[in-house]
C-alpha cells in the first residue's frame, strides 16, 4: 500500500511561470543573481521554481510572482553602516 501524496502541497503557485532568460528581464535581475538566490534557500523548490523536465541540463522555471515576493523583502544597502 503506498502513502497518499498531500495534493495540496504539490500544487504549484499560481501567476506566471518563465525560463531563466525572460525571468531576468522581468525581474530586473542577472541570472546568476537568481541562482544564487536560488543557493543561498531564498527561493523555494515548487513555490518559486521548478525543472521543466527530468534531466541535469533541464529548463528551470521561475514563478515571478512567488520571486518578487521574495524581491520585495530585501533591503537596500546603507551606506556607511550602522553607527
Amino acid at each position: 500500500m503506498s502513502p497518499q501524496l498531500n495534493r495540496e502541497s504539490l500544487r504549484l503557485s499560481d501567476g506566471p511561470w518563465l525560463k531563466t532568460h525572460p525571468a531576468e528581464e522581468e525581474l530586473g535581475i542577472h541570472f546568476k543573481t537568481l541562482y544564487q538566490l536560488k543557493k543561498d534557500g531564498f527561493l523555494e523548490p515548487i513555490k518559486h521554481f521548478i525543472r521543466a523536465s527530468t534531466g541535469k541540463k533541464a529548463p528551470i522555471l521561475w514563478n515571478i510572482e512567488a520571486c518578487k515576493e521574495v524581491q520585495a523583502r530585501f533591503a537596500a544597502p546603507v551606506r556607511g553602516g550602522s553607527k
